[in-house]
């Protein structure tokens, strides 16, 4: 996950004078900015090694007299600094809603992007800050949506980071049902690892689908198996998930159950409709799977469905040669030929 400091900005500069001003902005000793600059008025657009200029310091020094002077005064409202942020990344951070008010009145502009890619929105759902969120949205006029080349959309990043009030938010909003991240994944992709069921019923209510695969194939369901999550599994069972989609190795529900080697897992997946017959893009089946796990259980299971101890994957491997690769030794008398 991404990690901001940039609130531990380091007064680092080529110029004392400079030097001089940036702590005086950071200790709010207002009286000695404004005495170094009278000496010197083009202070006011010098910047420290990290490029950030005395309107960044004010803002993160929550000093609205100051940030006021450096909006009305200085040259560039939308400079950015080396990382690209600018001072509406810095506001959004720390939900200076003051600053973003004024930035916006002074027509600065919110379509920005930082390293490695984030918005001013993203910054503030980052850092959970809903009321920079719903400024920049309803007043600053971002769409919830997000921007291209943003390096997460930002109901994805919401959820990601548990942040629901901002996630709601974004929906009502008007985001897109259709969203997804720049990997593929959907919104309800991401909270099915969350365990929380009555958000998955609130995406559910405003029309997020269900069955949507990331770009390697795996849906909601295959998530929740795949992390060992049985409720959640079983929410998406009873809402007609699809046991039967597979990721892009040819993995479903049923053969990420064997894998993982949860058997109420693996039942209830059979029970809404898993097939035991299924077979991976390498020849593996449900069996194979339950000898590379282990679980006697398991076995036991799938052989009493009528699972094939003969059956050969594409490297012309039994379930009982993976068992033994894997030494696997328990359960090499089930599976003896």
């Amino acid at each position: 996950m991404y990690k901001f400091l940039i609130l531990s900005i380091s007064i680092l500069s080529l110029s004392c004078t400079s030097n001089r001003l940036f702590y005086s902005i950071k200790d709010h000793d207002r009286g000695r900015t404004y005495n170094l600059l009278r000496e010197n008025p083009e202070l006011l657009n010098t910047r420290d090694i990290r490029g950030n200029t005395p309107l960044h310091y004010a803002i993160l020094a929550d000093d609205e007299e100051l940030i006021a002077k450096f909006i009305r005064d200085g040259k560039d409202i939308n400079a950015r600094n080396n990382i690209g942020f600018a001072a509406v990344h810095y506001a959004a951070e720390t939900q200076n809603l003051f600053a973003l008010e004024l930035l916006k009145k002074a027509g600065a502009s919110f379509d920005v992007l930082g390293d490695p890619g984030f918005s001013p929105l993203s910054i503030a759902i980052f850092n959970n800050a809903i009321y920079a969120v719903k400024f920049l949205v309803e007043k600053a006029k971002m769409s919830p949506n997000g921007m291209a080349r943003e390096v997460e959309v930002p109901l994805v990043l919401a959820i990601q980071l548990n942040n629901l009030e901002i996630a709601r938010y974004l929906i009502e909003s008007g985001v897109s049902t259709d969203a997804k991240s720049n990997k593929g994944i959907t919104p309800f992709f991401v909270a099915a690892g969350k365990d929380d069921i009555p958000f998955l019923e609130y995406l559910m209510s405003k029309g997020f689908p269900i069955d949507v695969p990331s770009t390697q194939g795996y849906t909601a369901l295959n998530y929740s198996i795949l992390l060992g999550k049985f409720q959640i599994s079983d929410f998406l069972l009873e809402k007609q998930a699809n046991p039967n989609l597979a990721n892009y190795r040819g993995l479903n529900s049923v053969l990420i159950a064997c894998m993982g080697g949860s058997l109420p897992i693996l039942e209830n997946v059979v029970r809404h409709g898993g097939k035991l017959s299924s077979v991976d893009k390498e020849g593996k089946t449900a069996l194979h799977y339950a000898a590379f796990n282990g679980n006697e259980d398991l076995i036991k299971f799938l052989l009493n469905k009528g699972a094939d101890k003969l059956a050969k994957d594409a490297s012309n491997r039994t379930p009982y040669n993976i068992a033994e690769e894997r030494g696997n030794t328990n359960i090499l008398p089930l599976l003896k030929i």
